[in-house]
């Protein structure tokens, strides 16, 4: 089976290369940033020249893109050139609706769409442990299992078509939320003098333990701000995706508002694609 792959960065290029051990013929659609597309070159991959090419020439194609936006572009590019019988895996953290009308109308052309964002950042990509989130009609998704299985621990299926997406958001909304104040009780830390590597000592023996918490404090404990790799324009993008989720539920709460707002003015005070660990290192900013 050849696969296409748009989307090669971050998390992209791991599952690319997971794809490339498993024994898939991949292409990959070039980026800006040419070190995770040389280095998938070097590994056995082809590079596609445009969109169009992508999709003549693969039978199921990735995409691991920023927005539901980038990834509406994206169809539209290759549709000339996509085939009944194809297969579309989007495992971008998307809009559930947008997911769903591009989802009846590619099934209009006999072409399969399946969302499945995943759970875990770069290393859990490389190493080929992600958790997939999985929407779409049964006959895709069972397709698209032997891809998924190629980089994911956990493949689950959570209904029809928008239905990955929707639980993602609900994940997600919860990490950026423990992210948030994980950000806001170290500053208060700091503004207090209370000594970082004391506190998270302390949280790592109760309840404040968490993934998000280590992921971002036992690198900062030495400096290294970078510790969680997601971007704050990522975090904004996905607290909008389900405050917009929420609203459409009639279930918007001041949490889910105050979330997004977290997000949206960090995006604001400065460079979106600075992660967002690298809040705790900015005294002046106030979540809330």
């Amino acid at each position: 089976m050849r696969v296409g792959f748009a989307g090669v960065g971050l998390m992209g290029q791991g599952m690319a290369e997971n794809l490339i051990r498993r024994g898939y013929a991949l292409s990959v659609l070039g980026n800006r940033n040419r070190t995770p597309i040389e280095e998938l070159l070097a590994l056995g991959a082809r590079e596609a020249a445009d969109p169009q090419d992508l999709a003549a020439n693969n039978d199921v194609i990735c995409m691991c893109l920023p927005n539901s936006t980038v990834v509406e572009g994206m169809i539209a590019a290759m549709l000339p050139a996509l085939r009944e019988g194809m297969l579309i895996i989007d495992l971008t953290t998307a809009d559930p609706e947008s997911t769903r009308r591009l989802q009846r109308m590619l099934a209009e052309r006999g072409i399969g769409f399946v969302d499945s964002p995943v759970a875990g950042g770069p290393k859990e990509a490389s190493g080929g442990v992600l958790g997939a989130l999985v929407g779409g009609v049964q006959v895709d998704v069972d397709r698209a299992r032997p891809v998924l299985d190629c980089f994911c621990r956990e493949v689950s299926w959570f209904g029809g078509p928008g239905s990955g997406n929707v639980a993602k958001l609900i994940n997600n909304y919860m990490v950026l939320g423990i992210v948030a104040v994980s950000i806001e009780a170290f500053q208060r830390a700091r503004d207090a003098s209370i000594d970082w590597k004391k506190l998270y000592d302390v949280m790592l023996c109760g309840s404040g333990n968490s993934g998000a918490l280590r992921r971002m404090m036992e690198p900062a404990l030495g400096g290294d701000f970078d510790g969680y790799p997601f971007s704050v324009g990522n975090a904004a993008k996905d607290a909008k995706y389900a405050l917009e989720l929420f609203g459409s539920m009639q279930c918007t709460t001041a949490l889910a508002q105050a979330v997004n707002a977290v997000y949206v003015e960090a995006a604001a005070a400065g460079d979106p694609a600075r992660f967002v660990s690298q809040l705790l290192a900015e005294k002046n900013h106030r979540p809330h």
